[in-house]
């Protein structure tokens, strides 16, 4: 998206759940260095934003911010992507497809 939206200033919203394993993602530093990254609270808010703390002070980020205000709700991305799944299956048969 980057590279077709150059003008645009994307941010990354994750959960705080991933923010404790932010690290052991691929080129997390160049995730943290070139895009604004902002961490929904999720199950244990004092220790998500202590991780914000200290990546924020460990490494070059352009912007890290944890999101202490915002409800926390009970709900996830798993659950969205399960609730929607019956909705995608079939959606694409290989009559869909234009390369046939």
């Amino acid at each position: 998206l980057q590279t077709e939206e150059p003008e645009r200033d994307f941010i990354l919203l994750i959960g705080g759940d991933n923010i404790t394993s932010l690290e052991k993602w691929y080129q997390y530093d160049v995730l943290l260095q070139e895009f604004r990254i902002w961490v929904y609270p999720r199950l244990d808010m004092a220790a998500e934003a202590l991780t914000c703390q200290q990546l924020s002070t460990r490494y070059k980020t352009k912007e890290l911010r944890f999101l202490s205000e915002a409800p926390l709700l009970p709900i996830s991305s798993t659950s969205i992507r399960a609730g929607l799944a019956p909705q995608w299956s079939g959606a694409l048969d290989a009559s869909d497809d234009p390369a046939q």
